[in-house]
């Protein structure tokens, strides 16, 4: 997905949704590698899947981060693309929003999407990852 449609998809959400969690990872260079486990006996090998974050650390648990529902996850995706740049979210009844440095205000349905979206909207291109329909 591209960034505009990653944008277009946030601002229309309105639960977390995983398949828009495993975009931003793409979006934000976080890769997916598979390994073959040989197993004993008779039983075939197996394949293990486990994400890696921009950094090439491997990400706890071996999944991506729900950025869609979890705070923690959307402030670190935050604290990765924009190091040292202010930011902040406001939760009303039903919908929250979100701002980075003197940027565009953004609404979501939660607080965590928003922070996602503003911070999709204020990262640099060089740190993206876009890919093609």
């Amino acid at each position: 997905m591209t960034r505009q449609e990653i944008i277009a998809e946030l601002e229309a959400l309105r639960e977390p949704k995983r398949q828009m969690d495993l975009a931003i990872a793409q979006l934000f260079n976080y890769r997916r590698k598979k390994a073959i486990v040989p197993t004993s006996g008779s039983k075939p090998e197996e394949i293990k899947v486990t994400w890696t974050d921009p950094n090439g650390g491997e990400l706890q648990f071996g999944v991506v981060p729900r950025f869609t529902e979890s705070l923690d996850a959307a402030k670190s995706l935050f604290d990765y693309a924009l190091p040292g740049m202010a930011g902040g979210f406001s939760y009303h009844s039903g919908y929250a929003k979100a701002t980075v440095a003197d940027g565009e205000v953004v609404t979501a349905f939660n607080p965590a999407t928003a922070i996602c979206l503003a911070t999709i909207k204020a990262a640099s291109t060089s740190i993206l990852q876009e890919t093609s329909p």
